[in-house]
């Protein structure tokens, strides 16, 4: 679990006037399960936003499988895949 240098500074949204969720994890770790909890939030969250960046995001077919998980669930508007930085 992640925690913040305690002179980190707070967060704020700056100009962004949504929230942006985010996972860095491998997209082979995404179900059906996960991506419907995550419908859930980002429905109980106005004009929120999910971000999927993983190494596996640079394969074409893994991307769509992913879109179409999160097609079925309502929220692939809201949806933003990213390969790995290098």
């Amino acid at each position: 679990c992640y925690n913040a240098p305690p002179a980190a500074p707070t967060p704020t949204r700056g100009a962004r006037e949504h929230v942006q969720f985010g996972s860095f994890n491998a997209a082979r770790k995404l179900n059906q399960r996960t991506v419907t909890l995550w419908a859930r939030v980002l429905q109980a969250v106005p004009a929120s936003r999910m971000v999927i960046k993983s190494i596996d995001m640079n394969d074409a077919t893994v991307q769509a499988n992913v879109r179409r998980l999160f097609e079925q669930a309502g929220i692939a508007d809201r949806l933003e895949l990213l390969p790995a930085s290098k």
